[in-house]
């Protein structure tokens, strides 16, 4: 009787070994009930790494510009040579693609892109006169703030607190060159 049990124990064994590997698979779209949704979904979606959306450059800020030689060292006939930078941003969106139905979907956040554009450098002549010599040129600011320019004798249009060292009037570009004592200094105006 012994003998009969552990020969049937061994005949279920390999029966039930013996049917893992007669399973038939065969993949079938999956309908969700009415109540859920009406378009078939398949089950063996795969979405794969698609090339990102870029938008355009945009410049973020104002250009920065260098003048070699600067220009509160100007007090004579100058070249001054310009190079100027602008830092520029555009969004990166990932995406990705369904190979089966070729679909495209956003994926993740939107990353920040960074870059800064050089400017070729430019170059600007011009002439400089001391601000008590005749025919008169003269700076005034007050603190930061222009309140008064002028060009051999000539008065500029300029809106009081106008800011800076470098400003343009009417077209013609005027710098608040190298300093003397104050109020007196030299004024160049690029040609």
């Amino acid at each position: 009787m012994k003998l009969k049990s552990i020969i049937l124990i061994g005949l279920c064994a390999c029966s039930s070994l013996s049917h893992a590997d007669n399973i038939i698979r065969t993949p079938a779209a999956i309908r969700l009930s009415t109540d859920q949704a009406s378009t078939p979904t398949a089950p063996n979606e795969n979405w794969i790494s698609s090339d990102p959306i870029y938008s355009s450059w945009a410049n973020a800020g104002e250009k920065a510009c260098s003048m070699t030689p600067e220009s509160n060292t100007l007090k004579s006939d100058f070249t001054q040579s310009v190079e100027c930078t602008q830092a520029q941003t555009r969004s990166v969106q990932a995406r990705e693609q369904n190979e089966v139905t070729g679909e495209y979907r956003n994926f993740g956040e939107p990353a920040i892109e960074n870059q800064s554009v050089v400017s070729p450098t430019t170059y600007r002549s011009g002439t400089c006169r001391l601000s008590y010599q005749s025919p008169s040129s003269w700076w005034e600011s007050h603190g930061d703030g222009i309140s008064s320019l002028a060009w051999e004798d000539n008065f500029l249009p300029v809106s009081y607190g106008t800011k800076g060292v470098e400003i343009t009037v009417n077209g013609v570009t005027y710098l608040k060159g190298a300093p003397l004592d104050e109020p007196f200094s030299w004024i160049c105006r690029v040609q």
